[in-house]
């Protein structure tokens, strides 16, 4: 490394450590985790903000009394306003309320005169808190220069008005003030960047999902689209070709391939103005091949009863009913079939008999039964069975509850645990930050006051460097028992060790450091060591009491400020259990509006992308199978000739072959239609045995389509091209066939493209973890 290099690197890393003083520390596209962080932090100090002001006021009436009312009304206007603040107006900027803080602490001051009253020693806190509110509200760069620009005026006007106190004070503010918003500037970016890295793992997280859910729907509704495509025009197409006495009339053909003229026309269109979905099961309950008796609900009751059903499930429910009856046409070999509809409560029943052939489900393929009626039941809720013995007829039941939401493979809610450990490590993050914050506080103010060079001063810094070192360094859950009695026991004895260093609050009050004991206590709230937070808690009070009833502050106003700085820490303690709950709340609220809102879009994105599977079918080239049913239904083609049935048969197999492309074939598949079209219009007889393995990406999908289009470029008009493609265990094997000629010569080619090991590994993973 050059010397430049060192030296720019050094600029850098110092640049980085003085980022926090000069940047703007609001994370940028903030998701729930940061929104919830800040809303909780903007809570916990508003409320903290209006409940110190009530101190303010009790302590103003200790040591002044009445005549201190005009600081008793400015600390009661300045709650009323961190309570609209909060309660009202959550846009309201904050910014002034630690400005008119640090303005009423130095109110405070002149009102007393009284280094040692209590007034003075709350006053001490109001200014500290002023400085945490900059810190915590404020977080634009100029918040170290607002605090500066407080601690200094505040000093200023003790020197310029009460002179006789002298520099000690003014000068300890302005120390204490600058290493408040320190620690806060220093401490907040690993908070924010532990709420952001949650964020980009939820974004991650709704991406994927998005992804999954999109394609699953999309290829839900292909998967259904072709079971449509194959249940009519397929299924004509077929029956035209076999001849027989499906085609003996000629009406009935033109009406069959007009009703499928018009479900081919429905694949092609846009389907964001689709026809009424209960329409589709009247149809299905029509046939062109066969007479159907209808009884039970009247066509208006059917689309009153269906106006609640998703279209999709009533689409599948209308698909295999038509299954069902093309197929009743076809094998029952008896001119009519009873269809009996019935709507009950919230159940909708049909049952179609016919008095046919009938036959045995274990001699006859039922493929088609199990593609268009058994998994459509499966996908879209419904119930389907199908009854039936040689000779004595066929009876199929279908039943749709016509209440039942659609459902989603996908659960609609952040799951608990996620939100929960994104709750406990922002706590347990922000307990670290604490504790380390007010203990680096506690030194410097220790080390810039002559007062504290005391062996009392030694044992509480030293015993808040262990409680840090413990809380680091302990077990998220659980830990030793000794450490957890040693942070359970700190809280007391650093009190009493604040307690001592001032003489009990009858000297140099201001110097006590009364936030020195949340350093563990708060590591108990965080980690919810529920027995931990009481006994500490007990223990505290009782050691504050005793030293109130042994008499160590000799004076009223000591017992004042032994019990307001009592109050200071346990108050702090409500106030981050405060937080904790905020944070709890928020976290939940802000993640489940934000899923309703990811979900709502979702949804939107997801039918729009449903609803363009209409351009799958246009690049299959649907448009002869279409204009030959065109021609049918408008007698430029007679269903009897010869010529006709071929062109039927021709067109029946390439829709087959169209039918075989999966939509789980998301990269190969555009670039295979093409390619079918072209040897379709070339009439080259194209065969394609494909199985479920995607491309692992768009160049190989290009480079397998460009091997399959070079085959059919070479072949001539009646050769038959068979293209196979399976995975094999590094990669996928295509193996083409073309054979040509009278005498069938077949060339044989066979080609492997690898899949890279990333892409293996991913897959490896993923099924794994399904």
């Amino acid at each position: 490394m050059s010397a430049l290099d060192q030296d720019r690197g050094f600029l850098i890393r110092i640049g980085a450590f003085f980022s926090p003083l000069v940047a703007d520390l609001r994370p940028a596209d903030a998701s729930w985790a940061s929104r919830s962080l800040l809303s909780s932090i903007r809570e916990v100090m508003l409320g903290m903000i209006a409940v110190w002001q009530l101190v303010m006021v009790l302590a103003a009436g200790v040591s002044v009394g009445w005549s201190a009312w005009p600081v008793m009304v400015g600390n009661l206007g300045l709650a009323a306003a961190a309570v609209l603040a909060l309660r009202r107006f959550p846009n309201m900027p904050v910014w002034p309320l630690p400005v008119v803080m640090a303005a009423l602490g130095l109110v405070g001051y002149l009102s007393s005169g009284d280094l040692a009253s209590v007034l003075v020693f709350a006053s001490c806190w109001q200014i500290n808190f002023a400085s945490c509110a900059v810190g915590l509200l404020v977080f634009r760069p100029a918040a170290v220069p607002l605090v500066f620009v407080l601690a200094v005026s505040v000093s200023g006007g003790i020197l310029l008005w009460l002179p006789s106190w002298g520099a000690d004070l003014p000068v300890s503010i302005i120390i204490t003030q600058l290493s408040i918003i320190l620690a806060l500037r220093y401490g907040v970016p690993p908070l924010f960047a532990l709420a952001k890295l949650r964020d980009e793992e939820e974004h991650r997280s709704a991406e994927a999902i998005e992804r999954a859910e999109i394609a699953q729907r999309t290829s839900r509704q292909i998967a259904e689209e072709s079971r449509v495509l194959h249940d009519t025009a397929v299924n004509t197409l077929g029956a035209i070709a076999n001849g027989g006495l499906g085609v003996a009339h000629a009406d009935h053909v033109r009406m069959q391939c007009a009703n499928d003229l018009r479900a081919l026309e429905d694949l092609q269109g846009d389907r964001s103005g689709s026809r009424p979905a209960a329409l589709q099961l009247i149809e299905a309950l029509q046939s062109s091949w066969i007479m159907v008796r209808r009884s039970g609900a009247s066509d208006e009751q059917l689309t009153q009863a269906l106006s609640q059903v998703s279209i999709a499930r009533l689409t599948g429910f209308a698909g295999a009913v038509r299954e069902i009856v093309t197929n009743a046409a076809k094998h029952s070999g008896v001119p009519h079939l009873d269809a009996s509809v019935r709507i009950s409560g919230s159940r909708l029943s049909v049952e179609i008999r016919d008095d046919g052939v009938g036959f045995d489900a274990a001699a006859v393929d039922l493929r088609g039964l199990t593609h268009s009626v058994r998994e459509r039941a499966e996908l879209h809720g419904f119930s389907a069975t199908v009854d039936s013995v040689p000779g004595g007829g066929t009876t199929a039941a279908l039943a749709l509850h016509l209440s039942q939401a659609a459902t989603s493979p996908v659960p609609r809610i952040v799951p608990p645990p996620r939100v929960e450990d994104t709750i406990r490590s922002l706590q347990q993050r922000a307990a670290l930050l604490w504790a380390g914050g007010v203990t680096m506080v506690s030194i410097v103010l220790s080390a810039a006051n002559p007062a504290n060079y005391r062996l009392s001063a030694l044992l509480l810094i030293a015993t808040m460097i262990i409680s840090v070192l413990l809380i680091r360094f302990s077990p998220r859950q659980g830990g030793a028992f000794w450490s957890s009695m040693v942070l359970i026991s700190a809280p007391s004895f650093i009190f009493v060790c604040a307690a001592a260093t001032t003489e009990f609050g009858t000297s140099q009050a201001i110097h006590w450091q009364a936030l020195a004991p949340t350093a563990p206590f708060v590591w108990l709230l965080a980690h919810r060591r529920r027995r931990g937070v009481w006994a500490a808690t007990v223990l505290w009070i009782l050691t504050a009491t005793t030293v109130m009833f042994l008499g160590l502050p000799s004076t009223r106003d000591g017992l004042a400020i032994v019990a307001t700085a009592l109050a200071v820490g346990l108050g702090f303690a409500l106030v981050w259990a405060r937080f904790q709950t905020a944070v709890a709340r928020l976290c939940f609220g802000t993640a489940a509006a934000e899923q309703r809102t990811f979900w709502a879009n979702l949804d939107t994105s997801a039918a729009r992308a449903a609803q363009r599977t209409y351009l799958r079918w246009i690049d299959t080239g649907l448009d002869s199978a279409m204009q030959l049913m065109r021609d049918i239904v408008e007698e430029r083609r007679d269903a009897r000739e010869l010529e006709t049935q071929i062109a039927c048969g021709n067109e029946e197999r390439y829709l087959r072959q169209v039918i075989q492309v999966g939509p789980q074939l998301i990269r190969l598949a555009p670039r295979l239609f093409p390619a079918m079209r072209r040897a379709h219009d070339q009439e080259i007889e194209l065969t394609l045995r494909l199985g479920d393995q995607d491309a692992p990406d768009h160049d190989t999908a290009r480079r397998i389509v460009g091997e399959v289009t070079a085959a059919i470029d070479t072949a001539a008009a009646t050769d038959r091209v068979a293209v196979s493609l399976f995975p094999v265990h590094d990669g996928l094997q295509l193996t083409l066939v073309h054979t040509s000629g009278a005498p069938a010569r077949p060339h044989t080619s066979q080609l492997l493209f690898h899949v890279p090991e990333e892409t293996q590994a991913a897959r490896s993973a993923a099924q794994h973890t399904e």
